[in-house]
């Protein structure tokens, strides 16, 4: 079963490839080079509904962070609006045989200063509403 990580990697298929300039979770390995790599971590999202009696959750609410980084600005920029242009439009969707209500950017596109090879980094938020 794939997870919320997978799904949203999924969504970047088009234009990123898993552990080439795509990479999950909080501590990747991102290559040496000028990039542009993307990597998503989970973070916190909230608390899940109820419906009724059932002991399990109706809707569960995953949140990420998109950075991407490159040696340039503008590929960076480039590489996250392609991201959020992925993501923003999700509604009432199946992927990887997950139902998603939807994927939501918390913000708009974010400088998040050089990373330790002086790479600029561009972030997003985004948070979900899926079936569990």
């Amino acid at each position: 079963m794939a997870t919320f990580l997978d799904d949203l990697a999924t969504l970047m298929s088009g234009f990123a490839t898993l552990n080439t300039n795509l990479f999950l979770g909080s501590m990747p390995t991102i290559p040496v080079g000028t990039g542009p790599f993307l990597s998503i971590a989970e973070t916190g999202g909230s608390g899940p509904d109820y419906v009724q009696n059932q002991a399990a959750p109706a809707y569960v609410y995953p949140s990420a962070q998109f950075v991407a980084r490159s040696k340039s600005y503008p590929v960076a920029r480039a590489m996250a609006q392609s991201a959020y242009d992925a993501v923003a439009g999700i509604h009432n969707q199946t992927v990887n045989g997950t139902w998603y209500m939807f994927i939501k950017p918390a913000q708009q596109i974010f400088d998040l200063g050089l990373d330790e090879d002086e790479r600029a980094r561009v972030a997003f938020n985004i948070f979900c509403c899926k079936r569990p």
